[in-house]
């Protein structure tokens, strides 16, 4: 292999080469650490996602308002209210046909 690999090449790391098992050297990349967050794609302010709009079943509009709460919380209270409202959701609509 070259030696001068991820040398100071255009776009390249100044890092030195770490030796992988295959017996290659890879250039030692970033320490995602210490990255800044770039944010989530689409990642906009919460305080602007709009109320749901009425949709005359209760059990529907209650699921629906929390979905506007939990998009605020963590990933896990995210995960954990997504899957409440879709188990209402899916409650409710096995009541509608019976």
């Amino acid at each position: 292999m070259d030696a001068t690999y991820g040398q100071g090449g255009a776009g390249e790391s100044d890092a030195a080469p770490v030796a992988h098992p295959g017996g290659e050297d890879f250039p030692e990349g970033p320490d995602l650490a210490q990255a800044p967050d770039p944010g989530l794609p689409g990642d906009h302010d919460l305080a602007s996602v709009p109320e749901p709009p009425d949709t005359g079943d209760s059990e529907v509009d209650a699921a629906l308002r929390a979905l506007t709460v939990v998009v605020r919380g963590s990933l896990p209270d995210q995960v954990a209210g997504y899957e409440t409202a879709h188990r209402a959701l899916q409650d409710r609509l096995a009541d509608v046909e019976g």
